[in-house]
């Protein structure tokens, strides 16, 4: 727009008698620095969305790095130990299988359990349903699934 309007004011300034030729270079500066002061808008306008696409770009490009890198490797290690738990539980003898774990395991999670005549360890042996379906429970509950 500033560099439009410097013909006309030159043109005009230079139609003036006497004082034309002196009238037209300030009109002539002044159109140069509007047009200076356009082109550094522009500038101004391109840093700042060079800037705002950066910013944007990292907002995306983080919280995507911090799940690929730190929470996707735990989880795919968690996936395939309770797919694998799954598989036992549901096999033949997966349950005694659990219950065996879980006994030679924690013993903090045993506590909770009633105790039977001869121990937990006892009952196992024996074959004692509840125990063992017991026993199983806690085992799936630790790998993080339901019973």
């Amino acid at each position: 727009m500033v560099g439009e309007i410097r013909p006309f004011a030159d043109r005009g300034a230079s139609k003036v008698p006497f004082v034309g030729g002196q009238l037209k270079k300030p009109l002539r500066s002044a159109a140069e620095a509007g047009t200076g002061l356009a082109d550094a808008g522009r500038s101004l306008q391109d840093t700042v969305g060079h800037v705002a696409m950066l910013t944007t770009v990292a907002l995306i490009v983080i919280p995507v790095v911090f799940v690929l890198l730190l929470w996707l490797p735990p989880r795919l290690r968690w996936i395939r130990r309770s797919a694998v738990t799954r598989r036992l539980a549901a096999g033949p003898g997966g349950a005694d299988i659990l219950a065996l774990r879980v006994l030679t395991g924690s013993q903090r999670e045993l506590a909770a359990l009633p105790t039977p005549p001869g121990g937990l360890a006892e009952a196992w042996r024996r074959g004692d349903k509840q125990v063992i379906a017991d026993l199983a429970a806690i085992g799936l509950r630790q790998a993080g699934l339901r019973a």
